[in-house]
């Protein structure tokens, strides 16, 4: 099989996101299958041509030529940063001109991309072959939970995932969590599927007593507040505790402030205190983290997966995980994993108390979790089951009313003169205000 699978993020890069199309990537090509994997390229300058990488069944084509005339085309007609509605279009437009150009000459046969940002829309199209939108997380499913306002980009991009999730060909996800989220939203079947992944059985590691550590981003739905909340409430009964936080920043907190900022002003006696923020760290330096701690913590308050549960579980670490994270269906309370309910700081605090007075526990719960990842993500099952989605897809295909030419006629309503002349007269006051 041809497949073309479309992601936001280089592979091998730190995050959730890369780990799931660098392991994805690996598993479909040593079952045989050749991959295209587009990556819309937003580093791109004005005169670059697309990147060409060819690495056995595996063709990686970063987006350069395409994305960078787009995003020029409409940058005027936005505010700059935020949600930067021009990038998701840019890269929208960039990877619907690769497959019009090249999906029949590579026999491409399915497509896969992720939900976040709406790209599937501009890929639904009868002239092309049959999308398959995975369900990591969408902004639409954040907006409520991670600051985000109200702006014409994020009305746009929500906008975008929606016709993107009512066109496809099919919707998946890797956890029932996210599932029932999804279904709930859209009214329309999600399939599950074992999330690719690559069990590390020979792995040795040691233990550093008393090193509590949390991977992932600095936003709300990752639980940072939850979290910070909860070693305040620790500082009495166990000021001896500190958990570091591993991640990168954001702007999502109110008022679009840098997080990092925020919290500083927020939790002054906890922040860099109790917990402490070490910024992002490439992959192998996370990884060695996680082999010295003695116990992980995922306070996610809307995680539709988490891939750092089978990273700590494969290396056999204690994992602490709320029952809002899509990870946690893997595992049973108190024998693989410590499951506490998602959105209480005092139940995630308890938690932290007593697992880290009860490092025996702590030995248990990894070694177990290592067992039981072994068992139910084995590879064989997690090819199979993606490959019986793909082909079901591709059998019973239903052919659109109309294409993505179409259903994005509502975008010329942000391509107005009036739009350009606004934010063209805001930049030059903004320049000159210095």
């Amino acid at each position: 099989m041809n497949i073309c699978l479309v992601t936001l993020n280089s592979l091998n890069q730190p995050g959730g996101i890369s780990t799931y199309y660098t392991q994805l990537t690996r598993l479909l090509t040593q079952a045989g299958h050749r991959i295209f994997l587009l990556t819309p390229n937003q580093l791109a300058g004005e005169d670059d041509e697309d990147q060409w990488l060819e690495s056995g069944l595996l063709t990686t084509v970063f987006l350069k030529k395409n994305y960078s005339a787009e995003k020029r085309k409409w940058s005027p007609y936005f505010r700059p940063g935020g949600f930067d509605a021009p990038n998701w279009i840019a890269k929208g437009m960039a990877t619907r001109e690769w497959l019009l150009s090249n999906h029949k000459a590579y026999q491409i046969d399915i497509v896969e991309v992720a939900d976040y940002g709406g790209l599937g829309i501009f890929l639904c199209d009868n002239s092309l072959p049959p999308v398959i939108i995975t369900g990591h997380g969408s902004l639409s499913q954040f907006a409520g939970l991670n600051y985000s306002g109200k702006n014409d980009s994020l009305e746009l991009i929500t906008r975008l995932e929606e016709l993107s999730f009512k066109s496809a060909d099919a919707i998946i996800t890797h956890s029932q969590f996210n599932k029932n989220s999804l279904e709930k939203w859209l009214k329309k079947t999600v399939r599950v599927t074992s999330i690719p992944w690559q069990n590390m059985q020979n792995r040795v590691c040691s233990r550093e007593p008393g090193k509590l550590i949390c991977i992932g981003g600095l936003q709300p739905v990752k639980g940072i507040y939850d979290l910070l909340d909860a070693m305040t409430l620790l500082r009495e009964k166990a000021p001896h505790i500190r958990v570091t936080w591993i991640g990168g920043d954001t702007w999502l907190a109110p008022a679009y402030q840098q997080m990092s900022v925020y919290l500083q002003k927020k939790y002054p006696d906890t922040w860099q205190h109790r917990l402490i923020w070490a910024g992002e760290l490439d992959p192998e330096k996370t990884g060695r983290e996680i082999a010295a701690a003695s116990l992980v913590i995922i306070p996610g308050t809307f995680d539709t997966f988490n891939y750092v549960a089978l990273e700590a579980a494969s290396l056999g670490k204690a994992i602490l995980i709320t029952d809002h994270t899509g990870a946690a269906e893997l595992f049973t309370h108190g024998k693989d994993a410590w499951i506490v309910p998602a959105n209480n700081p005092a139940a995630l605090a308890d938690a932290i108390l007593y697992l880290s007075a009860n490092p025996e526990l702590c030995g248990k719960l990894g070694a177990n979790a290592g067992s039981t990842i072994r068992e139910k993500l084995s590879e064989d099952r997690m090819v199979s089951e993606r490959l019986a989605v793909y082909s079901d897809v591709i059998v019973n295909r239903v052919r659109k009313t109309q294409g993505a030419g179409n259903e994005l006629d509502f975008l010329n309503q942000y391509r107005t003169a009036a739009r350009k002349y606004y934010y063209c007269l805001r930049r030059f006051l903004k320049k000159i205000k210095g």
